[in-house]
């Protein structure tokens, strides 16, 4: 058999791939009309009173975590979708082409692309257009979640910062109350002179100047410095606006509160008086819900309840609970599962894969089967068991389990 030589296979090869980048240049080029084209030519342009294109303005990160920061990047995601091509379907088209063709255009200059075909420099600028308007929001998403961990964190450090500072105050107020209760438990006192034993010790405006100091001072268990927090309402002001003008959360069940709470931000955001009483407090937690509104009040903090779904937002958005429709890091990982057909025509090989019933019910009473057998077998244990024990913590029962013994590193890892 007689095999080509290798300068024959190079051209066959070059050939073939040639066709396949003009064939996938033709399929971006025809998925889009004359006014996308136009708006993808944009991009290679120079508007007057500026000095580089807005391709090159748009490849551009955002470098900075604070809300001038992120009101910067957020108009980024806009520019992208006003090109208009976020909703074109390419799931048909390959995947790795794609990416390689946006990577491209990120790291060319603009005059290599102008001077390109022009079916290839409408399907190379297509490809930038459709996956940077996903980088775009992960950027913008990472400011934000950088931004919530700043207010968070500062606002613990100065909740901290002020505890220590009158931790000498609550000190003395509370070894006052204890004076007085010591004398209330004093068996040696007769019963008809522990009235005015205590004010004898302490005097009584002392000792109301000393709860009332006690209970300025103290904190609730559940407090995590969320006062601290409201208090910076006017840094959330700098990019909430913007904020909830760009970007659309969508979220699962568990954060359809939130999401409720987010809506109503948005529908009184240019309100300078809104009312506030029709407020969800669903989602709200408990530290959160008596900053926001005490027993007396009828209407709701605006700043309390402003960022108390924004600090929560960041939570939820690592959990998943909340997600962005067109994100790669911040979007939905359900999405990706398989769904309707396509998962009815593969369920039963990967649950004989898997070693799993279809049908739920039966894996349901396995499950429920095993862990009653569990809860059966640690309550016959537990009072034998010095390794488990019940604790009072902050006011609640609370299971606690002895921490393993340490092991010594064996000399094989030491050497």
């Amino acid at each position: 058999m007689l095999l080509p030589g290798v300068t024959t296979l190079e051209r066959l090869v070059a050939r073939v791939r040639e066709r396949a980048a003009a064939r996938l240049w033709q399929q971006l080029t025809q998925s889009t009309n004359a006014e996308q084209q136009a708006h993808l030519g944009t991009l290679l342009q120079v508007p007057a009173g500026e000095h580089t294109t807005l391709l090159d303005r748009l490849r551009r990160a955002p470098s900075r975590v604070s809300g001038p920061g992120l009101v910067a990047a957020l108009p980024r995601v806009d520019a992208m979708r006003a090109l208009g091509v976020g909703d074109l379907p390419l799931d048909h088209l390959p995947l790795n082409r794609l990416r390689a063709l946006a990577r491209y255009a990120a790291a060319a200059r603009a005059q290599a692309l102008s001077r390109m075909a022009p079916e290839r420099r409408t399907a190379t600028l297509l490809a930038f257009a459709h996956a940077f308007e996903r980088t775009a929001m992960d950027d913008a998403i990472d400011v934000l979640d950088g931004l919530v961990s700043d207010l968070v964190r500062g606002a613990q450090n100065e909740g901290e910062t002020e505890r220590l500072r009158t931790l000498h105050a609550l000190d003395n107020a509370a070894l006052q109350r204890w004076d007085a209760l010591h004398v209330r438990l004093d068996h040696t006192v007769k019963p008809i002179e522990i009235r005015p034993h205590p004010f004898a010790r302490v005097p009584r405006h002392r000792l109301l100047e000393a709860g009332a100091t006690v209970e300025q001072l103290t904190r609730p268990p559940d407090d995590n410095y969320d006062e601290e927090l409201a208090e910076r309402y006017q840094s959330g002001r700098r990019f909430l606006p913007t904020l909830l003008r760009t970007v659309s959360f969508e979220s699962i069940q568990a954060g359809q509160p939130l999401l409720e709470a987010w809506a109503l931000l948005r529908q009184i955001e240019h309100q300078r008086h809104p009312d506030m009483r029709q407020a969800p407090l669903e989602g709200v937690p408990r530290a959160w819900r008596r900053l926001g509104k005490p027993p007396r009040q009828a209407a709701v903090d605006r700043p309390a309840y402003t960022l108390c779904p924004l600090a929560r937002l960041q939570e939820s958005l690592r959990r998943r609970d909340v997600f962005v429709a067109r994100s790669e890091r911040w979007g939905n990982p359900r999405i990706k599962l398989l769904h309707g057909v396509q998962w009815d025509a593969t369920r039963s090989h990967v649950c004989r894969a898997l070693n799993r019933h279809e049908s739920p019910e039966s894996e349901l009473e396995i499950l429920a089967q095993q862990l009653d057998a569990a809860y059966q077998r640690t309550a016959a244990n537990f009072p034998t068991n010095a390794a488990v024990r019940i604790e009072p913590v902050k006011g609640r029962d609370t299971l606690t389990l002895t921490g393993l013994d340490k092991l010594d590193e064996p000399p094989s890892l030491l050497k």
